[in-house]
């Protein structure tokens, strides 16, 4: 027998299928331990044990179903369908500007860079806007207890991206700070408490040197809090970058990005 996976992108669903098993019990049993971690079956479980026996699985001698198939990360299939996707959606949108092998573009970081990432025109459109802000999610589940966190959005992009996991009642609410310049003043009127004992997870669209987590984090820290964690749709970070060494010390394990595109800074 054969094991087949189907992944639909849309529903976030896997769904297997063992070619050469005909009945419909064994290939359900077969089913139900996936991904091949941890089981405990024997011979005597399925309805036409001698249909099951190949170079892949069987039996040993005493009856008990054996499996040489590598375990399955359904994680990572996940993940890749979905930067997959999200690269698509790069050049759908034509979201790569610049890069035309002669001109450098100073940002506001005072540093420069050959080319850079607009991903208004994607988040702007409802549709697609909710799907890469649902896989960004569902990499952030793997790592936080959803429930209890407190998200954090500062950009407009990230606002975008935590307003549509709301309205799609992934989340229940957000943190909005509207300016980038002086979003501390208004974080300390919030009056977040310490005893809530919420984690604080920073959402935004792209990552590039990560000088907003660093100051997010140290507003936070004064008002006795913690930045547990900062998920983004793009990784944009260049690590041998002077300007971003600080940001990958601090946030070292703590940093989701549903696609990692490094984008050399000078």
């Amino acid at each position: 027998p054969l094991l087949t996976i189907y992944y639909n992108d849309r529903s976030d669903e896997i769904t297997a299928k063992w070619l050469g098993i005909y009945n419909d019990h064994d290939a359900e049993l077969l089913n139900s331990i996936l991904p091949l971690e941890d089981y405990s079956i024997t011979k005597s479980d399925f309805t036409d044990p001698d249909n099951i026996s190949g170079h892949l699985i069987g039996f040993d001698s005493f009856g008990n179903f054996v499996s040489t198939i590598p375990q399955l990360d359904l994680n990572e299939i996940l993940l890749k369908s979905a930067q997959t996707e999200l690269i698509h959606f790069l050049e759908k949108y034509d979201c790569v500007k610049g890069d035309d092998g002669k001109s450098l573009y100073l940002c506001s970081g005072n540093y420069y860079q050959r080319k850079y990432i607009e991903l208004a025109s994607l988040l702007n459109d409802d549709k697609d806007c909710l799907f890469v802000s649902k896989k960004l999610f569902s990499l952030i589940c793997t790592k936080h207890d959803v429930s209890e966190c407190v998200f954090i959005g500062i950009t407009r992009a990230s606002q975008r991206i935590l307003n549509s996991l709301c309205q799609s009642g992934e989340i229940n609410n957000f943190i909005s700070l509207d300016s980038y310049h002086s979003f501390e003043v208004e974080l300390a009127k919030l009056n977040i408490k310490k005893s809530d004992k919420k984690q604080c997870v920073l959402v935004c669209d792209a990552i590039s040197t990560g000088h907003l987590a660093l100051r997010l984090k140290a507003e936070l820290n004064r008002l006795g809090l913690e930045l547990d964690g900062v998920a983004a749709l793009l990784g944009l970070a260049d690590n041998a970058f002077y300007g971003t060494k600080p940001f990958v010390e601090t946030f070292k394990g703590s940093v989701i990005c549903l696609y990692n595109y490094p984008i050399e800074k000078y």
